[in-house]
Protein backbone atom coordinates (compact mmCIF):
# COMPACT_ATOMS: atom_id res chain seq x y z
CA UNK A 1 0.00 0.00 0.00
CA UNK A 2 2.85 2.72 0.87
CA UNK A 3 4.75 1.54 -2.08
CA UNK A 4 1.62 1.68 -4.20
CA UNK A 5 1.77 5.85 -2.67
CA UNK A 6 5.26 6.18 -3.61
CA UNK A 7 5.01 5.23 -6.63
CA UNK A 8 2.29 7.21 -7.15
CA UNK A 9 3.78 10.44 -5.83
CA UNK A 10 7.39 9.53 -8.14
CA UNK A 11 4.54 8.70 -10.87
CA UNK A 12 2.90 12.28 -10.45
CA UNK A 13 6.40 14.47 -9.85
CA UNK A 14 7.51 13.47 -13.35
CA UNK A 15 4.10 14.27 -15.01
CA UNK A 16 4.45 17.47 -12.95
CA UNK A 17 8.21 17.52 -14.61
CA UNK A 18 7.05 16.80 -18.34
CA UNK A 19 4.12 19.58 -17.87
CA UNK A 20 6.41 21.75 -16.79
CA UNK A 21 9.04 21.36 -19.59
CA UNK A 22 6.10 21.17 -22.15
CA UNK A 23 4.80 24.46 -20.28
CA UNK A 24 8.13 26.38 -20.86
CA UNK A 25 8.49 25.45 -24.52
CA UNK A 26 5.00 26.60 -25.16
CA UNK A 27 5.70 29.82 -23.37
CA UNK A 28 9.26 30.08 -25.48
CA UNK A 29 7.03 29.46 -28.28
CA UNK A 30 4.37 31.97 -27.49
CA UNK A 31 6.95 34.90 -26.77
CA UNK A 32 9.00 33.87 -29.45
CA UNK A 33 5.95 34.89 -31.60
CA UNK A 34 5.79 38.00 -29.23
CA UNK A 35 9.26 39.04 -29.48
CA UNK A 36 9.12 39.65 -25.78
CA UNK A 37 12.39 38.19 -23.94
CA UNK A 38 11.29 39.47 -20.55
CA UNK A 39 8.15 38.20 -21.03
CA UNK A 40 9.34 34.70 -21.67
CA UNK A 41 11.77 34.91 -18.88
CA UNK A 42 8.93 36.19 -16.51
CA UNK A 43 7.26 33.04 -17.53
CA UNK A 44 9.96 30.53 -17.27
CA UNK A 45 10.81 32.14 -13.38
CA UNK A 46 6.95 31.98 -12.49
CA UNK A 47 7.06 28.06 -14.04
CA UNK A 48 10.23 27.12 -12.72
CA UNK A 49 9.04 28.67 -9.11
CA UNK A 50 6.13 26.67 -9.50
CA UNK A 51 7.78 23.01 -10.18
CA UNK A 52 10.33 23.90 -7.17
CA UNK A 53 7.32 24.51 -4.97
CA UNK A 54 5.01 21.47 -6.15
CA UNK A 55 8.35 19.65 -6.16
CA UNK A 56 8.83 20.11 -2.42
CA UNK A 57 5.01 19.34 -1.77
CA UNK A 58 5.80 15.56 -3.57
CA UNK A 59 9.19 15.29 -1.12
CA UNK A 60 7.56 16.23 1.55
CA UNK A 61 4.86 14.31 0.96
CA UNK A 62 7.00 11.32 0.10
CA UNK A 63 9.19 11.99 3.40
CA UNK A 64 5.70 11.65 5.54
CA UNK A 65 5.29 8.70 3.46
CA UNK A 66 8.29 7.25 4.90
CA UNK A 67 7.28 7.97 8.28
CA UNK A 68 4.16 5.94 7.77
CA UNK A 69 5.68 3.19 6.58
CA UNK A 70 8.06 2.97 9.48
CA UNK A 71 5.30 3.42 11.98
CA UNK A 72 3.46 1.33 10.39
CA UNK A 73 6.21 -1.90 10.71
CA UNK A 74 7.25 -0.82 14.25
CA UNK A 75 3.50 -1.48 14.91
CA UNK A 76 3.58 -4.88 12.92
CA UNK A 77 6.63 -6.09 14.72
CA UNK A 78 4.98 -5.09 18.15
CA UNK A 79 1.62 -7.04 16.96
CA UNK A 80 3.89 -10.05 15.95
CA UNK A 81 5.75 -9.85 19.75
CA UNK A 82 2.00 -9.40 21.49
CA UNK A 83 0.95 -12.37 19.48
CA UNK A 84 3.63 -14.49 20.82
CA UNK A 85 3.08 -13.48 24.05
CA UNK A 86 -0.90 -14.57 23.75
CA UNK A 87 0.28 -17.72 22.24
CA UNK A 88 3.01 -18.45 25.39
CA UNK A 89 -0.07 -17.32 27.85
CA UNK A 90 -3.15 -19.65 25.94
CA UNK A 91 -0.15 -22.90 26.12
CA UNK A 92 0.37 -21.73 30.01
CA UNK A 93 -3.58 -21.82 30.45
CA UNK A 94 -3.89 -25.08 28.72
CA UNK A 95 -1.06 -26.72 30.51
CA UNK A 96 -3.29 -25.32 33.92
CA UNK A 97 -6.17 -26.92 32.59
CA UNK A 98 -4.31 -30.16 31.89
CA UNK A 99 -3.32 -30.23 35.65
CA UNK A 100 -6.18 -28.73 37.26
CA UNK A 101 -8.53 -31.75 35.17
CA UNK A 102 -5.68 -34.48 36.56
CA UNK A 103 -5.67 -33.20 40.21
CA UNK A 104 -9.77 -32.80 39.94
CA UNK A 105 -9.34 -37.04 39.03
CA UNK A 106 -7.14 -37.83 41.71
CA UNK A 107 -9.59 -36.27 44.13
CA UNK A 108 -11.92 -37.93 43.13
CA UNK A 109 -10.44 -41.44 42.78
CA UNK A 110 -9.52 -40.79 46.64
CA UNK A 111 -12.78 -39.95 47.89
CA UNK A 112 -13.79 -42.89 46.01
CA UNK A 113 -10.87 -45.19 47.45
CA UNK A 114 -11.98 -43.32 50.86
CA UNK A 115 -15.60 -44.44 50.41
CA UNK A 116 -14.87 -48.14 49.58
CA UNK A 117 -12.45 -48.49 52.13
CA UNK A 118 -15.51 -46.73 54.67
CA UNK A 119 -17.77 -48.99 53.10
CA UNK A 120 -15.07 -52.23 53.96
CA UNK A 121 -14.50 -51.15 57.13
CA UNK A 122 -17.80 -51.06 58.36
CA UNK A 123 -18.87 -54.92 57.48
CA UNK A 124 -15.27 -56.37 58.83
CA UNK A 125 -15.90 -54.50 61.84
CA UNK A 126 -19.38 -56.30 62.30
CA UNK A 127 -17.67 -59.59 61.30
CA UNK A 128 -14.39 -59.24 63.41
CA UNK A 129 -16.44 -58.34 66.23
CA UNK A 130 -19.01 -61.26 65.88
CA UNK A 131 -15.95 -63.49 65.08
CA UNK A 132 -14.58 -62.81 68.46
CA UNK A 133 -18.08 -63.26 70.30
CA UNK A 134 -18.10 -66.54 68.25
CA UNK A 135 -14.52 -67.80 69.05
CA UNK A 136 -15.95 -66.96 73.18
CA UNK A 137 -19.19 -69.00 72.61
CA UNK A 138 -17.02 -72.14 71.08
CA UNK A 139 -14.35 -71.99 73.76
CA UNK A 140 -17.24 -72.22 76.52
CA UNK A 141 -19.26 -75.07 74.70
CA UNK A 142 -15.65 -76.75 73.92
CA UNK A 143 -15.18 -76.74 77.64
CA UNK A 144 -19.07 -77.97 77.96
CA UNK A 145 -18.39 -80.84 76.15
CA UNK A 146 -14.71 -81.88 78.11
CA UNK A 147 -17.20 -81.44 81.19
CA UNK A 148 -19.68 -83.95 80.27
CA UNK A 149 -16.73 -86.10 78.79
CA UNK A 150 -15.13 -86.26 82.65
CA UNK A 151 -18.62 -86.96 83.85
CA UNK A 152 -19.09 -89.71 81.20
CA UNK A 153 -17.46 -91.98 83.23
CA UNK A 154 -19.63 -91.79 86.29
CA UNK A 155 -23.24 -92.18 84.44
CA UNK A 156 -25.13 -95.13 84.96
CA UNK A 157 -25.04 -97.99 82.03
CA UNK A 158 -28.88 -97.79 82.17
CA UNK A 159 -28.17 -94.29 79.48
CA UNK A 160 -27.77 -94.79 76.23
CA UNK A 161 -24.09 -94.11 75.94
CA UNK A 162 -23.70 -95.76 72.82
CA UNK A 163 -25.62 -93.13 71.09
CA UNK A 164 -23.44 -90.51 72.27
CA UNK A 165 -20.18 -92.35 71.20
CA UNK A 166 -21.95 -92.85 67.66
CA UNK A 167 -22.76 -88.77 67.80
CA UNK A 168 -19.26 -88.07 68.70
CA UNK A 169 -17.81 -90.19 65.60
CA UNK A 170 -20.27 -88.92 63.04
CA UNK A 171 -19.06 -85.64 64.06
CA UNK A 172 -15.64 -86.41 64.57
CA UNK A 173 -15.60 -84.29 67.79
CA UNK A 174 -11.63 -84.89 67.97
CA UNK A 175 -10.75 -82.96 64.92
CA UNK A 176 -14.04 -80.22 65.65
CA UNK A 177 -12.66 -78.97 68.72
CA UNK A 178 -9.21 -78.69 66.62
CA UNK A 179 -10.23 -77.22 63.29
CA UNK A 180 -13.15 -74.70 65.34
CA UNK A 181 -10.75 -73.29 67.14
CA UNK A 182 -8.01 -72.38 64.09
CA UNK A 183 -11.15 -71.60 61.77
CA UNK A 184 -11.95 -68.79 63.91
CA UNK A 185 -8.71 -67.70 64.73
CA UNK A 186 -8.07 -67.73 60.87
CA UNK A 187 -10.91 -65.63 59.77
CA UNK A 188 -10.14 -63.41 62.85
CA UNK A 189 -6.19 -62.35 61.30
CA UNK A 190 -7.99 -61.98 57.91
CA UNK A 191 -10.45 -59.86 59.24
CA UNK A 192 -7.54 -57.74 60.55
CA UNK A 193 -5.54 -58.14 57.75
CA UNK A 194 -8.57 -56.13 55.52
CA UNK A 195 -8.89 -54.03 58.36
CA UNK A 196 -4.96 -53.02 57.93
CA UNK A 197 -5.13 -52.90 53.65
CA UNK A 198 -8.31 -50.60 53.55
Amino acid sequence: MVENEEAALRAEIARLNKMVVALMNRAERAMSAQGSDFGLFQSTVILERQVQERTKALEAALQENEKINRAMQRAKEQLEQEKDAQRKLIRKLEESDKQLLQSEKLASIGQLAAGVAHEINNPIGFVNSNLGTLKNYANDLLRLIAAYEAVEPLLPASLPTEQLATVRKQIDLAYLREDIVSLIAESIDGTTRVRQIV
